[in-house]
């Protein structure tokens, strides 16, 4: 039977600047976490490039055996591919800290691998949003502990300087006339399975 996960915290990290290298590069970041919306963002917009990356944090500490399978959903909200269609990518969060400090802007820059991935032109607004983690992914869970894991825009991994809007919003700690909208972490436990199709 599946385990569901709600996000202990979420939030995003970001940098804004006239120079899309400043902002792709800093260090340090503002921080806005625990709000309603989040945004994984790589745009340009009244001269001011705009770099978004964003941080999930599960509790994972009853999850011991293996796994088969795990994904990650998130309730879409808002989506822009003017610039172009770009992937909404998990990537590792291991060094955030689940209180969000400015550095953690930094500490997502070289964080390139991906751990699953989803079209931003296959985004769904007002519905949930499911992204499978791949080997890597599930191998990031820390079973017994706390998992983290940072979303990044694949233009902003791949640093390609956008001429317009390039994002994907969706709900963050939002709870609204009774539904939870909590980014989720889903794990698929390996009972019942052959060894050879157990991940972890």
């Amino acid at each position: 039977m599946a385990t569901e996960i709600l996000a202990t915290t979420s939030g995003q990290l970001y940098e804004t600047d006239a120079v899309y290298a400043t902002a792709h590069d800093d260090t340090d970041g503002f921080v806005s976490q625990d709000g309603n919306t989040i945004e994984v963002n790589n745009s340009l917009a009244g001269g001011v490039y705009y770099v978004y990356r964003n941080g999930l944090v599960f509790d994972t500490s009853a999850i011991t055996g293996g796994i088969l399978s795990a994904k990650i959903s998130v309730y879409g909200v808002d989506v822009n591919i003017a610039f172009s269609d770009f992937d909404i990518v998990i990537v590792s969060g291991a060094d955030l800290v689940d209180v969000f400090v400015s550095a953690d802007y930094g500490e997502l820059l070289n964080e390139v691998t991906s751990f699953g991935s989803l079209s931003a032109s296959s985004f769904n607004i007002g519905a949930w949003n499911d992204i499978t983690l791949n080997s890597q992914g599930i191998a990031a869970i820390n079973k017994g502990g706390t998992t983290r894991f940072g979303i990044r825009n694949s233009k902003d991994i791949d640093n390609v300087t956008p001429n317009n809007w390039c994002y994907a919003q969706y709900r963050g700690q939002y709870i609204g006339f009774g539904i939870n909208y909590y980014p989720r972490l889903t794990i698929v436990p390996a009972i019942g399975y052959s060894q050879a199709q157990i991940i972890g």
